[in-house]
């Protein structure tokens, strides 16, 4: 673990985990390890600044503990240092988040993405020791808002809270979106990303994309 800041910044993608067919498996599917990693390798040398492993993409909630940490591992051996490694640390409580978040730092991930205790609506107090117990692992922190699961809106939290001067390495970087706007964050994002899908198809690199203004 490195004690320089991490550069959360650019675009870290959340990143979908591919499966394979194996009848000995439960439901008949294993992880595919090498797939994977050919996605987080795709992503990193087209110009992405960081993949994101186990977010909600990454179907972490229907993984084994041992698929889910290896998951972290496979994430950054195929990244190799060319860019960040956020692994997503998402638990009911800080006991398994923090558990998690220790065992990322351990394989080699730059920071952490968490989501406020799941399951349950946490309380203010409950939110800020969530996240201060992650903190005292000591890598940087991605908040991840999303109300519509966790029933808490960090982004209406943080804006009225007085946060506890111990959590130091929040980064403030807050992803997801409230309730109310969804429907106009889902049509600028979709434009987003067909703008996306038709520059790659054209061949234009990455860098040059990822710079362009979507209206």
């Amino acid at each position: 673990m490195s004690s320089a800041p991490t550069p959360l910044r650019g675009v870290i993608v959340a990143t979908a985990l591919p499966f394979k067919e194996n009848p000995s498996a439960p439901a008949g599917l294993e992880v595919d390890y090498d797939r994977y990693a050919e996605h987080c390798d795709w992503l990193i040398s087209n110009g992405c600044h960081g993949v994101g492993p186990n977010g909600s993409l990454g179907e972490y909630s229907a993984l084994t503990d041992a698929e889910r940490r290896q998951v972290v591992r496979v994430a950054v051996e195929a990244v190799g240092g060319r860019g960040v490694v956020v692994a997503g640390v998402h638990g009911p409580g800080w006991h398994q988040a923090k558990h998690w978040a220790e065992l990322a730092a351990e394989d080699g991930a730059d920071a952490v993405l968490a989501l406020p205790p799941t399951m349950y609506r946490a309380s203010p107090a409950q939110v800020v020791e969530h996240y201060a117990k992650i903190d005292e692992v000591g890598l940087p922190i991605m908040i991840y808002n999303n109300p519509i699961d966790t029933k808490v809106d960090l982004e209406t939290f943080f804006a009225k809270a007085r946060i506890n001067p111990n959590v130091s390495k929040i980064t403030g970087l807050i992803c997801g979106y409230r309730v109310e706007n969804i429907e106009d964050k889902l049509m600028q994002q979709i434009r987003y990303m067909d703008k996306l899908v038709d520059e790659i198809a054209r061949g234009r690199p990455m860098e040059k994309i990822l710079r362009t203004p979507v209206a």
